[in-house]
């Protein structure tokens, strides 16, 4: 019986990753599902680009979103195999 509770756990895990990864596209990168137009498009100049900051950060932030989520899983799995009574590898 424990085991399935522990891969319940996992799953609630994985459901809080797509969460979080559907926040973070819409929150973080501005990325929706749906063709939106920016409030800057109604000016006669258009939207300004993105500044170099905001460029550099984009990329940085996704290629330090994904370890954080392996990393973050590592722990979660440690804290669960002792919460249920399993010792950690």
């Amino acid at each position: 019986m424990q085991i399935v509770f522990r891969y319940y756990l996992y799953f609630a895990f994985a459901g809080m990753a797509l969460v979080f990864w559907m926040l973070y596209f819409l929150l973080v990168l501005g990325i929706f599902p749906a063709p939106v137009e920016p409030a800057c498009s109604l000016e006669p100049a258009g939207c300004p680009p993105p500044s170099l900051f905001m460029q550099i950060l984009a990329p940085l932030s996704i290629f330090g979103a994904i370890p954080f989520t392996a990393l973050v899983f590592v722990f979660y799995r440690q804290w669960v195999r002792r919460f249920c009574g399993k010792k950690a590898d």
